[in-house]
C-alpha cells in the first residue's frame, strides 16, 4: 500500500529551501520543484525561488518585475541569464587581470649577483675588456679588437 505524502511536511520543506553556496540556479530550481507542493500554485514556487536566492542583487531585480508571480518561466529565465552573465564576467575579469599583469611585467636587463662569490665573476669581464685593449692595426688607437 503506497504511503500517503504529508503535505504539511512537503510545504515546510519547500519553505525552508535556500540556494546553497556554489549551487547553480538550475539545481536550486530542480530542488524546489522536487518538493511536492500539492495544490500550491507556481506563484508560491516563484516566491520561494526569489526568497531562497543567494544573490541579493538578483533578488532585488526580480522583485522589481511586475506580475512575476504569474510566470515561473520568466523568473527562471532571468535567474539563468544572471548566472550566465556573472560567469562570463568572472572569466573576462580573470583574463583582463592576467593581461594587465603581462603588460605591467618589465623584465630587468640588469643581472644581479646572488652572492659575493658571483659578484666577482660579473666584474671580471669588465677587467678583461680593459686588459684586452690592443693597438689597432687599422686606426692606430688602443681599443678592444673588433670595435
Amino acid at each position: 500500500m503506497p504511503r500517503k505524502k504529508n503535505i504539511t511536511y512537503e510545504r515546510q520543506r519547500l519553505f525552508l529551501l535556500v540556494q546553497q553556496e556554489g549551487q547553480s540556479v538550475d539545481d536550486f530550481i530542480t530542488e524546489l520543484r522536487n518538493c511536492d507542493y500539492g495544490s500550491l500554485s507556481d506563484s508560491v514556487l516563484v516566491d520561494q525561488l526569489v526568497r531562497g536566492l543567494r544573490e541579493s542583487r538578483l533578488r532585488e531585480r526580480l522583485l522589481r518585475v511586475p506580475d512575476l508571480d504569474t510566470s515561473i518561466k520568466k523568473a527562471v529565465g532571468m535567474c539563468r541569464a544572471a548566472q550566465t552573465s556573472k560567469l562570463k564576467a568572472q572569466v573576462y575579469f580573470t583574463e583582463d587581470r592576467s593581461m594587465d599583469a603581462i603588460k605591467r611585467f618589465k623584465p630587468s636587463l640588469e643581472v644581479k649577483p646572488r652572492d659575493t662569490g658571483q659578484a666577482n665573476k660579473f666584474r671580471q669581464p669588465a677587467k678583461r675588456q680593459e686588459s684586452s685593449r690592443r693597438k689597432c692595426q687599422y686606426c692606430g688607437s688602443h681599443h678592444v679588437p673588433g670595435r
